[in-house]
């Protein structure tokens, strides 16, 4: 399933407050996905999460020492992946092994506190989400 336009447009804001140009985007989701497209309304949303990984990567390799000022999308990584391993936990896989993302997608819209995209949520507010998180592991 591809991204919708507010995902679309979503991503384009991450890629422009990061400093990537619109040729710089095309040039890495061909690399990122192996020359499938160039285009980023065309990924679903694996290849989504794909690339946007791949960006943060490249943007942290950058400043590995905390150099730039470290925006409130990169101090939330750590807890993003924390939020991820308990997906995992939950087994909100596909059969592949992957994860569940568009299931994902849809409890966070539907249950998360805020209502939204982990990638919406800002930095002071994952920590709930986490916690919220959570308290499906527990009997």
């Amino acid at each position: 399933m591809k991204i919708d336009l507010k995902t679309n447009r979503k991503f384009w804001g991450i890629a422009n407050n990061i400093g990537y140009t619109k040729s710089d985007v095309e040039e890495l989701v061909f690399e990122v996905l192996n020359q499938r497209t160039s285009i980023v309304r065309e990924l679903n949303t694996t290849e989504y999460f794909k690339v946007l990984d791949y960006m943060q990567a490249i943007q942290i390799a950058k400043y590995p020492l905390g150099i730039a000022k470290i925006s409130d999308f990169e101090k939330g990584e750590k807890q993003r992946k924390k939020f991820f391993s308990i997906c995992h936990e939950l087994n909100w896989k596909l059969p592949n092994g992957q994860l569940d993302y568009p299931r994902i997608n849809g409890w966070l819209k539907a249950k998360g506190y805020l209502h939204k995209a982990i990638n919406e949520y800002k930095y002071a507010d994952l920590p709930k989400l986490i916690s919220q998180l959570e308290n499906l592991l527990k009997p």
